[in-house]
């Protein structure tokens, strides 16, 4: 005496054999992002080191005029 119902021949099991694939995880959108950006900006501050090096004195201008502006957007803000 079998406890088991009768199976027909070409049923499917309800769970699958295989496990389906899973979606890319939040490491794998990281890496690729990281991975993207080392491609775009790494010719870019290979271009600016060169230009620096070719021109230090407008190098230093061009720092000093973008950190002036930077501090006078950021003067009388309060932090915390």
């Amino acid at each position: 005496m079998s406890h088991s119902p009768p199976i027909p021949q070409g049923n499917q099991s309800p769970y699958p054999i295989q496990e389906p694939p899973h979606p890319a995880t939040a490491s794998d959108t990281v890496g690729e992002a990281m991975t993207k950006a080392t491609e775009t900006i790494a010719p870019l501050a290979d271009k600016a080191k060169a230009f620096a090096k070719a021109r230090p004195y407008a190098t230093a201008a061009l720092v000093g005029t973008v950190a002036l502006a930077l501090f006078n957007t950021l003067r009388g803000k309060r932090v915390g």
